[in-house]
């Protein structure tokens, strides 16, 4: 596959994992003054959905592809709220892609002062991987393993896609859960393949696991500050990567 004709709009393509990420990119698109509205399109998170949702943000032609949303922090300095704008990628099977850094200085740059209030910017790398990292002994093996900062299910999906279509690919992430918090099943039971939260499933789960109630009540927390940040950083972002 080749990549666009250079003299067409800028037209960016943002894979999420879930569906409220993608709420919060429709949310800020209309104050990025973008030439074209950004083409969204959301994983379910699993690693098939990521897939096929990259495959569909490049097959539309979009020029720049940015793996956007909330990470599991690896770097136990990481803190709910943080955004992480990575240099490299990395999955397990050893592969690497680096992403140039004067894009990532330019992006960074961008979002240091409107995220200043709600969160700080790390740079580093991001861990993709293909199953949910839940345990903090799984976080901390990932960490020492590949030196990553972060982790997330669709970066490594995106990055090998749009190397092998010649685009430009981005990393912007917000750190959710840190390091040293374990993510309750009842979570992951209750995402449903387009991303949103399927009520019903995560009662069931607390109900056969009602041990779960505290780590969901943290986690609640935890999302909130990543949210806020999140949604501080998104339309910087936009306008920042519209102009790379």
């Amino acid at each position: 596959m080749t990549g666009p004709d250079v003299n067409a709009t800028v037209s960016i393509g943002v894979l999420t994992g879930m569906g409220l990420e993608a709420a919060l990119v429709r949310e800020a698109a209309p104050h990025a003054s973008l030439p074209v509205p950004p083409r969204i399109e959301c994983s379910g998170g699993t690693a098939a959905g990521a897939r096929a949702a990259a495959a569909r943000l490049l097959a539309a032609g979009c020029s720049i592809v940015v793996s956007y949303g909330f990470a599991g922090g690896l770097d136990p300095k990481l803190q709910p709220g943080t955004i992480v704008v990575p240099e490299r990628v990395v999955s397990a099977d050893g592969a690497s892609w680096t992403i140039d850094r004067r894009r990532c200085d330019r992006l960074a740059s961008a979002l240091a002062d409107v995220t200043r209030p709600v969160g700080t910017v790390a740079r580093g790398t991001v861990y993709g991987s293909d199953v949910p990292l839940l345990s903090v002994a799984d976080k901390r093996a990932a960490h020492a393993a590949h030196g990553a900062v972060a982790v997330d299910m669709e970066s490594h999906v995106l990055a090998q896609a749009a190397t092998q279509a010649e685009r430009t690919f981005m990393v912007l992430r917000v750190v959710l859960d840190p390091a040293n918090h374990a993510i309750p099943p009842a979570a992951l039971a209750a995402l449903r393949p387009d991303g949103g939260i399927a009520i019903g499933a995560l009662l069931g789960a607390l109900a056969r696991r009602p041990f779960q109630i505290p780590a969901l009540v943290r986690l609640a927390g935890d999302s909130r500050r990543a949210r806020a940040a999140l949604s501080a950083a998104s339309a910087a972002a936009l306008r920042a990567i519209r102009d790379l």
